[in-house]
C-alpha cells in the first residue's frame, strides 16, 4: 500500500495532467485483488438457531452461558428456549414477525432470542437504557407484534407451555433480526439481516480462527450492537461457552473474568 501511495506521489510530482482513471488500479494490482478476493468455499449453513440445536444435541451438559455467576447448560438452554417459542407460536406469532427483545445481558434475553428464531420471528434488540420515545419509534417504525423481556422466562411463567421442539420451518432466508442504528443523524433505521448472511459470517470467523466448544467467548457487546450476534451465536455454532458482562463499563469485572474464567475469544 505504501508504495502504491508513492508512485501516485511520483505520479502527481512528474505530470500536472491526470485525469482520475491515471489513479486506477494497474493490471497487475488488478490481478492481485481478484485472486485475493477468491474466496469460494463448500460449507453448510444453518439458521442461527439450528446451529445451536445442532450442539445442544451433541453435548447436551456442556455449560452455553454464564453471567451473573449462574450457568445454563445447552440442554438448559434449549428447553427454555422451546417454551418461549411455543409461547410466541400460541400468541399468533408468525413467521418473519418482528419481536422485540429487552436486551438486559443475561442468560434469560439470550433463552428469549433463541425461543423468537424458534417461532420462525425476527428478533430487534431494544436497550433497557433506552428513552420512551425511541422504544416507541422502534416498535412503530418496524411493526413490532410484541416485547418480551427478560421476566418471561421465569418457570411460572413458562410452565403451561412445550418444551418439545417447535415444528415451524425456518429457511436460510427468512429474517433473523434488526438493529437500530443510533439515529445521530437523524431518525434510526432499522438493518435487517437474514439467517443465511449472518450464519455466513459466523462460520468463516470461526474456521479463520479455529473456534471449539473448548472455546470461552465474553460477552462484552451491547444486544444492541451488531457484534453481539458472534458473540452469541459464534459461541452456540462451536458448542463454546458465552461469558456474558453486566456492564462493558465495568473494567474491574472485565479483568476478573477474564481470569476467573480463562476467556480465549475477546471481540470487540
Amino acid at each position: 500500500m505504501f508504495e502504491q501511495y508513492i508512485e501516485l506521489i511520483q505520479k502527481l510530482i512528474s505530470n500536472n495532467d491526470l485525469s482520475f482513471a491515471d489513479f486506477g488500479a494497474t493490471e497487475k494490482e488488478y490481478n492481485f485483488i481478484q485472486k485475493y478476493n477468491t474466496s469460494d468455499d463448500s460449507y453448510e449453513i444453518y439458521p442461527l438457531h439450528v446451529m445451536f440445536e445442532r450442539e445442544a444435541k451433541r453435548n447436551p451438559n456442556h455449560v452455553a452461558v454464564i453471567s451473573n455467576g449462574t450457568e445454563m447448560t445447552y440442554y438448559e438452554l434449549d428447553f427454555k428456549s422451546n417454551q418461549v417459542a411455543n409461547k410466541l407460536i400460541e400468541q399468533g406469532i408468525q413467521k418473519n414477525d418482528m419481536v422485540g427483545v429487552i436486551g438486559v445481558r443475561c442468560k434469560e434475553t439470550i433463552a428469549n432470542i433463541l425461543g423468537i428464531l424458534k417461532a420462525g420471528a425476527c428478533y430487534i434488540p431494544i436497550d433497557p437504557d433506552y428513552p420512551k420515545e425511541r422504544v416507541d419509534y422502534i416498535v412503530k417504525k418496524s411493526g413490532c407484534k410484541t416485547i418480551i423481556e427478560p421476566k418471561d422466562v421465569m418457570d411460572d411463567v413458562l410452565k403451561q407451555y412445550s418444551s418439545e421442539k417447535p415444528k415451524r420451518v425456518v429457511e436460510l432466508d427468512d429474517l433473523a433480526y434488526v438493529i437500530f442504528t443510533s439515529g445521530s443523524t437523524g431518525h434510526p433505521k432499522g438493518v435487517v439481516i437474514t439467517h443465511r448472511e449472518a450464519a455466513n459470517t459466523i462460520i468463516d470467523i470461526n474456521r479463520k480462527f479455529n473456534i471449539s466448544d473448548c472455546d470461552r467467548i465474553l460477552g462484552i457487546s451491547s444486544m444492541c450492537f451488531d457484534l453481539s450476534v458472534f458473540d452469541i451465536f459464534g459461541t452456540f455454532s462451536a458448542g463454546a461457552t458465552l461469558i456474558q458482562i453486566k456492564d462493558q463499563r465495568d473494567v474491574q469485572e472485565i479483568y476478573d473474568s477474564l481470569r476467573r474464567y480463562k476467556i480465549t475469544v475477546w471481540n470487540s
